[in-house]
């Protein structure tokens, strides 16, 4: 079986995401320590009086495909509260509210790598194309569950104006 049999590139649409309360942290290290650290902050999170609330997502700027990213980690929070220090586990954290924003929308399911990174690029390509502004140049994945072994379900998100 190929890489590819297991890959699914879903259909772009644009839509308005919700309001919501997230925990978040900047973070600069290699693509394959983001995970790592998303569970890091999703612990420090849960050890609050705030519950999780929902997926996580990563905020990249562009399209940026080198061997430390700049990243943003949010994780969905049932409320605010007061901002965690960093420890040896993950940077520090804040608790804010984002407003409703617009984006291009699209899934992707299979392994990570090359095929997630042309379906970014495709994203963007069709934001482009349809006379769209990007909003601040930046790319969302948000993780949802997967029970297939090195897959991902994730849903890239292009905030437009």
């Amino acid at each position: 079986m190929s890489q590819t049999d297991n890959l699914h590139v879903g259909p772009i649409e644009v839509r308005v995401l919700p309001r919501m309360r997230v925990a978040r942290c900047q973070v600069h290290c290699a693509p394959a320590d983001l995970w790592p650290m998303v569970e890091a902050v999703r612990a420090a999170v849960a050890s609050t009086r705030v519950a999780v609330a929902g997926v996580p997502s990563i905020v990249f700027d562009g399209l940026s495909f080198e061997a430390l990213v700049h990243a943003e980690i949010r994780i969905p929070v049932s409320d605010l509260t007061d901002p965690i220090p960093a420890t040896d586990a993950h940077p520090a954290i804040d608790f804010i509210r984002l407003d409703r924003e617009r984006a291009a929308c699209r899934l992707f399911c299979g392994r990570p790598g090359s095929a997630l990174a042309t379906a970014v690029q495709g994203l963007f390509a069709w934001v482009d194309r349809n006379g769209l502004s990007r909003e601040g140049g930046c790319h969302h994945h948000v993780y949802m569950p997967n029970t297939e072994a090195r897959s991902i379900n994730v849903e890239i998100r292009v905030p437009v104006r």
